[in-house]
């Protein structure tokens, strides 16, 4: 079975910054989850979704220090979760995004996009509704 390019850039690099951890443990530790975010929103953009996924949840499981890429790797995985035909899963990757900033908004093009686009409007007005009740 062949690795893909993007699953073997994203290991060379993991492991670059694992061979730093030697020298500066702090800085290779804070960067890790962003490093991995990185490779899986390529991966993303390159169309390998399955390697996309694990590298974005790696990143969320590394930490990523910044609220806007913790909301940007949600995004992501709505994305891939619906496309993956696993609309739930989507619409709670949608939710986690709004718990970390209640004014998430897609752009205009991802929003209008046909397959998570009803799903991201879905829990947006869901949302809205509960914070509008007593």
């Amino acid at each position: 079975m062949a690795i893909s390019r993007i699953r073997i850039l994203g290991l060379v690099i993991v492991l670059i910054f694992a061979g730093c951890t030697l020298f500066k443990p702090q800085l290779a530790d804070s960067n890790k989850g962003k490093l991995l975010l990185t490779v899986g929103i390529k991966s993303y953009e390159d169309g390998d979704l399955k390697n996309a996924e694990i590298y974005i949840k790696d990143a969320l499981a590394a930490g990523l220090d910044e609220k806007a890429d913790k909301i940007k790797a949600h995004k992501y995985l709505a994305f891939i979760y619906c496309i993956s035909s696993r609309t739930g899963l989507g619409g709670e990757e949608f939710k986690k995004a709004f718990e970390l900033d209640p004014e998430f908004e897609l752009d205009k093009a991802e929003a209008g996009h046909p397959i998570w686009g009803p799903i991201y409007r879905s829990i947006k007005a869901k949302l809205a509704i509960k914070k509008k009740s007593p």
